[in-house]
């Protein structure tokens, strides 16, 4: 029998030690919900028994000056209905049977049962209580209206089967009032299924003169339950009119105690046939006197290796025991063999109850497979109760574990929500409610937070599990810790915009910047100004000192620079030496000056790394726009114009683009590349300057460093023009 409530168990024992081995016993059961008790005095433990509010009571034999039995007999008479189990340490027949006896419900040898024999002794106790209670209760209901009442005698008009009349134990008998009664015909107070009978019955009464047995008649009776009367019927005359005297005798517990013995010993005879447990009658010489079906199917017709296997092994009576039986066709039964000791024909017998546990063997293989598979897991695995209230974990493997720092102890009988902390807006966890409530698979990703505090991203797959009926008893999750990916991730997205060097945007986001820019400054009719940074010196100092010493240069310039702007303002390295900075929404071109000078003056201050004293200094290029030029990345461009003129202007300085420094920077250019072309083709005309002796006059030689020109027709490079291009790397000549 199952328990809708936790049992209450109470442990009367003096000794610490022994409380201690019943208390680890039962922890054992895992199935076995229940809370116990402990008291180790003897008034004490009377006191609380009057109580009557435990389900069942361990006794100790043993306690003090007084002893177990004693106690059984105190609570018995105090009415107490619950289960005593005796507990001793010495194992007496005699004492055994007092102990049955005085009341106990069972009799356990400290020291000889295990946890399962300790849990199945109070199973049966409990089981037999509950019986013995329901027996008592349904006596008491019978006996109430059954033993005023031997004989039932009332009259029943012939042709209207009317009562005319009853005596006390009919009206007891039938639960109504005189009045009631004398309402009523004979159909009324017979139960449903006995009218039938009733017209047969009355042609055999009338047929003759003699009292006629009309055996047992069931009868119902106001309560609504039915009592069986054996019942004489005899003509009268009644008042002066034909009638019926009938008189009736109660036969209903005789009747039902003959059925419930024949049904006890049918019920035995089937569940002893019919047990999926093979059942062996076996007496003391070992002769088998008895088999069920069952075990004859799992032994065969040989059973005799059994039972002397049986009789060589020393047993404990209701001690569970696993044999491997060999069998005739070679396999090996895999057995729980339990023994009981019982009577048969009045001889002493033994029960050997024999239990096929070889798909239990198979599965309890599998499931430690699978227990070691999941355990072997890398990822974390829960399992939560579908049909419980808040769908509650009941299991969690070690990779959840190290995986959340929680252990299982403080996981289960939670909802998995605890691992979101406050964090429940997730746009994951909609998906989960939805997936839940449609009962179909799930796969999100989200932020969860370890027992220490620190979050990590939980790759989340759900499955619902269904029964055989297709009803979804369970929800397995299976989470993927993916930090690490999530990490790498948002530093390849960091990456692609920004400097990895200094942390500043690169070009791809400084470009976005600008178009924002742009797009602000044309709306609210603002200015944007973009400065082109140039460091002077840097290189010699990379080149001399090494790269390490360049970039701890170039990571202290960019945090001068951001120094030096406002919160909303953008930084970006370009490349090498090179910083652009955007000063969006200006309200006053006049703050651009402002922000160079305060820019040229802290990058021009000492640098002091690895001891040493290092200076540079920065040109600047600045360009103005109000957001209307349709590339915005042109700023870039301009800038950078502007800032080569600050270079050719002795550097330390800044300059501002105009549209003239774009005209005469696209002259240069294109005359480069003339040039270029020229010199490939050979179109370059050299004119000599002679050198003349003034003292006679004559050509003492020639240089050519005066003019030159080029052969192209309606082409005419200005000598100026021409000069202005110096030899340079940068200009490419």
């Amino acid at each position: 029998m199952t328990y809708s409530h936790k049992l209450r168990l109470l442990l009367i024992e003096d000794d610490e030690d022994d409380y201690l081995i019943v208390r680890d016993l039962l922890n054992e059961v895992r199935q076995l919900q229940y809370q116990l008790d402990w008291v180790s005095d003897y008034d004490e433990a009377l006191a609380i028994i009057a109580q009557k509010e435990h389900d069942l009571y361990l006794v100790d034999y043993r306690l003090g000056a007084e002893n177990g039995l004693d106690l059984i007999a105190h609570a018995q008479a105090l009415g107490v209905t619950a289960p005593l189990i005796l507990l001793t340490g010495q194992d007496r027949n005699e004492l055994d049977a007092s102990a049955l006896d005085n009341g106990a419900a069972d009799y356990l040898v400290k020291g000889e049962f295990n946890s399962q024999l300790l849990v199945r002794s109070i199973r049966y106790a409990l089981s037999r209580a509950h019986a013995h209670n329901t027996l008592v209760n349904s006596e008491a209901r019978y006996r109430q209206l059954f033993d005023t009442s031997p004989e039932a005698i009332f009259v029943v008009d012939q042709q209207s089967l009317a009562i005319l009349a009853a005596n006390q134990t009919t009206i007891e008998l039938h639960g109504y009032t005189r009045e009631e009664l004398l309402r009523m015909t004979v159909a009324d107070v017979l139960s449903p299924k006995e009218r039938k009978r009733l017209s047969a019955a009355i042609k055999q009464v009338l047929s003759t003169d003699e009292p006629c047995n009309q055996g047992i008649w069931v009868h119902r009776v106001k309560g609504g339950h039915d009592v069986m009367l054996e019942t004489l019927i005899q003509k009268i005359e009644y008042g002066g009119a034909p009638a019926f005297l009938a008189i009736a005798r109660n036969v209903t517990e005789t009747m039902q105690a003959r059925r419930e013995v024949e049904l006890k010993n049918k019920s035995f005879h089937q569940i002893f046939t019919n047990s999926l447990d093979g059942q062996l009658l076996v007496n003391q010489h070992g002769s088998v006197l008895y088999a069920n079906p069952t075990a004859t199917r799992l032994l065969g017709t040989q059973r005799t290796p059994l039972v002397e296997s049986y009789l060589a092994r020393p047993y404990q009576p209701g001690k569970l025991y696993e044999w491997s039986i060999p069998r005739n066709d070679g396999s090996i039964l895999e057995a729980e063999v339990q023994c009981t000791q019982t009577q048969w024909d009045g001889e002493p017998v033994r029960l050997l109850s024999l239990r096929d546990i070889c798909e239990r063997k198979t599965a309890e293989k599998k499931m430690r497979l699978l227990q070691r598979s999941l355990e072997a897991c890398c990822n974390g695995m829960v399992i939560c109760d579908a049909l419980a209230e808040d769908l509650p974990i009941i299991y969690v493997n070690s990779a959840f574990e190290r995986i959340t720092g929680y252990c299982a102890e403080e996981a289960l009988g939670r909802n998995c929500r605890f691992l979101q902390k406050d964090e429940h807006d997730q746009a994951g966890i909609s998906k989960i409610h939805i997936g839940l409530a449609l009962q179909e698979e799930v796969h999100v990703v989200l932020r969860n937070f370890r027992k220490d505090g620190t979050p990590f991203w939980n790759e989340l797959y759900i499955t619902p599990v269904p029964n055989e009926q297709g009803e979804i008893t369970h929800y397995i999750g299976v989470q993927n810790d993916i930090s690490q990916q999530k990490r790498y991730e948002s530093e390849l997205a960091y990456n692609a915009t920004h400097d990895t060097l200094t942390g500043l945007p690169n070009r791809t986001l400084l470009e976005d910047r600008l178009i924002q820019g742009c797009q602000i400054s044309s709306r609210y009719k603002r200015s944007l100004a973009v400065l082109y940074i140039d460091l002077d010196g840097f290189k010699p100092i990379n080149e001399s000192l090494g790269h390490s010493v360049g970039d701890r240069l170039l990571i202290e310039v960019a945090q001068r620079i951001n120094q030096q702007v406002r919160p909303g303002d953008t930084v970006a390295r370009l490349d090498s030496d090179r910083f652009v900075v955007v000063l969006p929404d200006l309200a006053r071109e006049e703050d651009v000056l402002l922000v160079s000078k305060r820019l040229i003056d802290n990058i021009g201050h000492a640098y002091l790394i690895d001891n040493a004293e290092l200076h540079i200094t920065a040109s600047i290029g600045i360009t103005l726009n109000d957001g209307t030029i349709e590339q915005p990345s042109q700023l870039i461009q301009q800038a950078n114009m502007a800032m080569n003129k600050a270079k050719q202007q002795g550097h330390n300085n800044f300059q501002w683009y105009t549209n003239n420094l774009e005209q005469r920077i696209n002259d240069r250019v294109n005359l480069r590349n003339e040039m270029q072309k020229a010199l490939e083709a050979e179109e370059f005309q050299l004119y000599y300057q002679p050198q003349v002796d003034g003292r006679n006059g004559a050509v003492a030689g020639s240089e050519c460093n005066t003019v030159i020109e080029l052969k192209r027709e309606h082409h005419a490079a200005s000598p100026r023009l021409l000069a202005s291009l110096r030899p340079s790397p940068r200009s490419g000549i």
